[in-house]
């Protein structure tokens, strides 16, 4: 009997999204304000957004809630020089936000999460 290799969920997933419509600018917008208020409610003043296969990190330092949209505006340019954005959801735990990207090479995840722990400030 022949086994059957059913990938990772990671494949799978990424099959999923390379046959997804990318995001329009209202659904951009709302999944925006969805990070935004994460931020918000989040004790954290650090927060990543982390795609491990091109071992791509980038670290946000909030120190302001009051200036969350300006970092909301420093996310979607982020995104969008990465690739065009075909989804943005809040990860089954709740503690992250999955986000595929679509550019020359195909799909690819990215994470954005809070970061606290993995800062070490020595002021």
């Amino acid at each position: 009997m022949a086994e059957v290799s059913m990938g990772t969920v990671y494949d799978m997933n990424k099959t999923a999204s390379e046959k997804e419509e990318l995001l329009n600018k209202p659904a951009l917008g709302t999944r925006l304000k969805r990070i935004e208020k994460f931020i918000k409610e989040t004790n954290d003043t650090y927060f990543m957004l982390l795609n491990k296969e091109t071992a791509n990190y980038t670290l946000f330092n909030i120190q302001n809630k009051d200036r969350v949209d300006f970092a909301i505006s420093e996310l979607k340019e982020c995104l969008i020089n990465r690739g065009d954005i075909v989804s943005i959801d809040l990860t089954e735990d709740k503690n992250a936000y999955e986000i595929w990207l679509r550019n020359e090479d195909g799909d690819i995840a990215y994470f954005f999460f809070p970061y606290d722990l993995g800062v070490i400030e020595v002021i």
